[in-house]
C-alpha cells in the first residue's frame, strides 16, 4: 500500500483510529511508514481524532413486534405477485428501507426463514379460502339450478334446521293450548309430578262440586278447618269389675315432611290410629300455613328434604315442638314413631 492509502485509512468516519491500520503498517517498508506518520502529523489527524478512552456507541439491537412482521410479509408477498423472479432476501431489505431509520436492520438467515413462514401460511389462507368458495360457488349454482318452491324447501329441512330457524315464530303464532293439544295425554301425565296431578283432579272435583250447590262446599270447608287445626279427641271404654267409665285420650300431632303420598299413606295405615298424622310437601314446605299449629313432633325425612327446608322446620319447633330427623327407611320410620307414641 503507498503512504497517501495508509493515510486516508488511518481514520474511521466516527475520527477513531481504524484497528487495520497498525496491521497494514507492518506490512509496509520503514520508509513508508516515516512518510505516512509525517503526512498524519502535518494534516493533524491525531489532533482530530477522538480519544480511545470514550466508549464507543453501540447500535441498539432492532427487535422487529409482529405488527412490523406483518407489514414486511404484506410488501414482500406483494413483490412477489409482481416481481416473481426477484428473491425474497431483497424484497424484505426494500421493505425494511421504507420503515423509519431507528428500525433498519439486517436479516439474518433465522429471520428470512421467519418471514417465509409468515408469507407461507398467507398463501396456504387464500388458497383454503379459493376452496371455500369454489363450494360456494357450486351450492349458489346448485340452488339457482333446482330453484325449488317454499313449500319444498321446507319439506327438505330438518327437525333441529326448522326448530332453528322458525322456532320464536312458531312460539308467538301458537297458544299454549294449541302446543299441548299436540302431545299425547300419556307424554303429558309422564312430565306432570304426581302430587300436583292429584291436586288438580281435587281442584276439579271442587268446582263440580260447586255446581251441585255452594252450601255444601262451604259446610266442607269449615269442617276441613276446624278438624285441621283442632287435636283429635278418640273416647273409649274403660272396663271393670264393679262399673264402666268413659274417658277421653287426646292424640298427638305429628307433622311429616319429605314423604311423598304413598309413603304417607303407608305409614297411616299402620300408626294412624295412634297420632294425627299431617302430611307436608316438600315443595310447599317454606308456605306459612303448611304446618300447622299445635304440632306435638315435626319429623324431617332428611334423605328428601334440602337445608334449606331442614332450617325451616327446625325455625318452627318451638314452644313444646320437638324436631325428628329421620335418616332411615319407611319401617324405620313406623318403629320411631311407635316409640315415640
Amino acid at each position: 500500500m503507498t503512504a497517501n492509502e495508509l493515510v486516508a485509512m488511518y481514520l474511521t468516519k466516527d475520527r477513531r483510529v481504524n484497528p487495520w491500520f497498525a496491521r497494514k503498517m507492518q506490512d509496509v517498508a520503514p520508509e513508508i511508514r516515516d512518510e505516512v506518520w509525517r503526512k498524519i502529523k502535518e494534516l493533524g489527524l491525531d489532533d482530530n481524532r477522538m480519544s480511545a478512552s470514550l466508549p464507543v456507541p453501540r447500535r441498539q439491537k432492532v427487535v422487529f413486534t409482529d405488527a412490523e412482521w406483518s407489514w414486511i410479509a404484506d410488501k414482500v408477498f406483494d413483490g412477489l405477485r409482481k416481481r416473481r423472479s426477484e428473491p425474497v432476501h431483497v424484497l424484505a431489505n426494500k421493505a425494511i428501507s421504507q420503515m423509519p431509520k431507528e428500525r433498519h436492520r439486517r436479516l439474518t438467515g433465522h429471520s428470512i426463514a421467519h418471514l417465509t413462514q409468515i408469507i407461507s401460511k398467507r398463501i396456504d389462507d387464500l388458497l383454503e379460502a379459493e376452496k371455500k368458495s369454489q363450494v360456494l360457488s357450486a351450492k349458489v349454482e346448485s340452488l339457482e339450478a333446482t330453484s325449488q318452491s317454499k313449500e319444498q324447501i321446507i319439506a327438505s329441512l330438518k327437525d333441529r334446521e326448522i326448530e332453528y330457524h322458525f322456532k320464536e315464530r312458531i312460539l308467538n303464532l301458537c297458544t299454549p293450548a294449541e302446543l299441548l293439544a299436540l302431545l299425547p295425554n300419556d307424554f303429558l301425565i309422564d312430565q306432570i309430578p304426581t302430587n300436583l296431578l292429584v291436586a288438580q283432579a281435587i281442584a276439579r272435583s271442587l268446582e263440580m262440586v260447586n255446581d251441585v250447590g255452594q252450601g255444601i262446599i262451604g259446610a266442607l270447608e269449615a269442617l276441613k278447618l276446624e278438624i285441621h287445626n283442632q287435636p283429635i279427641i278418640v273416647k273409649h271404654q274403660k272396663s271393670s269389675s264393679k262399673a264402666s267409665s268413659i274417658g277421653t285420650v287426646v292424640l298427638p300431632k305429628i307433622a311429616l315432611i319429605g314423604l311423598l303420598a304413598a309413603q304417607f299413606q303407608t305409614v297411616v295405615d299402620r300408626v294412624g290410629e295412634k297420632a294425627k298424622l299431617v302430611f307436608v310437601d316438600k315443595d310447599d314446605a317454606h308456605n306459612a300455613d303448611s304446618i300447622p299449629n299445635g304440632c306435638n313432633y315435626i319429623v324431617v325425612w332428611t334423605k328428601f328434604v334440602s337445608h334449606s327446608i331442614d332450617g325451616w322446620a327446625k325455625s318452627k319447633a318451638i314452644g313444646g315442638t320437638q324436631l325428628i330427623r329421620h335418616n332411615g327407611g319407611i319401617d324405620m320410620l313406623v318403629k320411631k314413631l311407635e316409640e315415640m307414641l
